[in-house]
């Protein structure tokens, strides 16, 4: 179900009675709706559909067109989930109250049945106290879109621990790093990740192009291949990350002869990125890395060292992120 602040379901009841303007008259509770849904939240249901339902709970439509006191919702989405917010406005254009309501499961017909009871106590304070009118007059709400399940009107609920979601990504990008190769190279990059609210713990697999340089008359080039683990802490869209790289380097020299060594390679940092939602499926993630050498690499002529891994590395680039649950 939603979630709303106070938890307990009488405490949000008796703040919503506080924020609604109190009526004389049944003939005077009539008031303006504004209903706003953020364009790309396609399983909402239409402001047509929520005054349909709000009327069917009152026993008559209180929405009108003209001036008076006004009801404004809006639905939006956020990191986890959907938040929504009430606002009420007297006729004289005075803040009556605010809500605020989130659901952490994304479900908005969810979202959208609690509303519809915070709308019908902000028409009539006293809805819940007066028995049910025994013939409907206005037209009964139509089937809420999937996945809709038949509303009623909601009993007490127990609050619950909220869920805790687990989803699984892939990323894909490319990359220029700096301090493993005589020269800054190009490189892709393969990461794989279960994220959960705050927390990710991914593996990456890393692949730099060779850079060379001259020596002498001859020519040296170096390439590196480097798997990693990557725990991650989030916040909102921004992340702070472990990093620990193992893998290994491969040096081809011609220089009095053609020659090929592998060593292997062990670097320790961190990594900074963002997320930026492209959908709620595929996202952009650009990333920054700054890692320690923990096993340098020395490349010798004869006995004359010639080119040596740089103590701290950097590789900068940027993924295209695909989201599962």
């Amino acid at each position: 179900m939603f979630s709303v602040a106070p938890p307990a379901w009488v405490m949000t009841l008796i703040s919503l009675v506080l924020i609604s303007p109190r009526p004389a008259a049944a003939e005077e509770r009539q008031v303006a709706l504004t209903y706003v849904v953020e364009p790309k939240l396609k399983t909402c249901p239409d402001e047509k559909w929520v005054r349909q339902a709000v009327a069917a709970r009152l026993g008559y439509d209180p929405f009108h067109s003209g001036p008076g006191t006004k009801i404004e919702a809006r639905i939006r989405s956020e990191d986890k989930g959907l938040g929504a917010t009430l606002e009420v406005t007297t006729a004289e254009g005075k803040p009556a109250g605010r809500r605020q309501f989130t659901s952490a499961t994304g479900d908005c017909l969810e979202l959208v049945s609690a509303m519809e009871l915070a709308i019908a106590i902000a028409v009539d304070p006293h809805y819940l106290s007066r028995p049910a009118p025994v013939e409907a007059t206005v037209e009964q709400p139509p089937p809420a879109p999937p996945p809709a399940t038949p509303l009623a009107t909601p009993a007490p609920v127990v609050n619950a621990p909220p869920s805790t979601p687990l989803e699984f990504q892939a990323q894909l990008g490319a990359l220029g790093s700096i301090g493993l190769s005589p020269s800054v190279v190009p490189g892709v990059t393969l990461q794989l990740s279960l994220r959960w609210p705050r927390f990710s713990l991914g593996l990456d697999g890393r692949a730099d192009w060779a850079g060379s340089m001259n020596v002498g008359t001859g020519r040296i080039w170096t390439s590196t291949l480097l798997g990693a683990l990557v725990p991650c802490g989030h916040f909102g869209r921004f992340a702070g990350c472990g990093v620990l790289s193992v893998g290994a380097i491969q040096v081809t020299g011609e220089i009095a002869e053609a020659r090929r060594e592998t060593s292997p390679l062990v670097l320790v940092g961190g990594r900074l990125k963002a997320d930026f939602a492209l959908s709620t499926r595929i996202s952009l993630q650009p990333f920054l890395d700054v890692q320690a050498v923990v096993t340098r690499v020395t490349v010798l002529s004869g006995t004359q060292p010639v080119w040596v891994t740089a103590p701290v590395t950097g590789a900068a680039g940027l993924t295209v992120g695909f989201h599962f649950l």
